[in-house]
């Protein structure tokens, strides 16, 4: 008689009636339904999507918190820009720059009217 591999029955005789007995479930004989392997599967494949999208979640929200900080320092920056240049364009600012460069206002005569 041939045996499977991980096959461990043997034969015996008890008050004249042959038993075969197994003293346990070798690899060959393990069957488990396709339909559990399949829902093994699709539980796994879910557990992996559930901690993938969480992590893309968590990678979202860092760079949001990364723009919103760039952000609020661009509008610093451009507040700080726009009162510097209200600061040059004041009139007293140039009045005193045109004074030292020798510049004094045009009187009437020097003044013509383009229609």
């Amino acid at each position: 008689m041939s045996r499977a591999i991980g096959d461990y029955s043997r034969t015996v005789t008890l008050r004249g009636q042959r038993i075969r007995v197994r003293r346990g479930m070798g690899l060959g004989r393990l069957r488990i339904p396709a339909g559990l392997i399949l829902l093994l599967c699709a539980t796994a494949l879910c557990c992996v999507l559930c901690v993938w999208s969480g992590q893309r979640v968590i990678h979202s929200a860092y760079q949001i918190s990364e723009v919103n900080r760039k952000l609020d320092a661009l509008m610093l920056e451009n507040r700080r820009l726009k009162l510097e240049i209200s600061t040059l364009k004041s009139p007293g600012r140039l009045g005193l720059i045109a004074g030292r460069l020798g510049l004094h206002e045009p009187k009437t005569d020097q003044i013509s009217h383009v229609r």
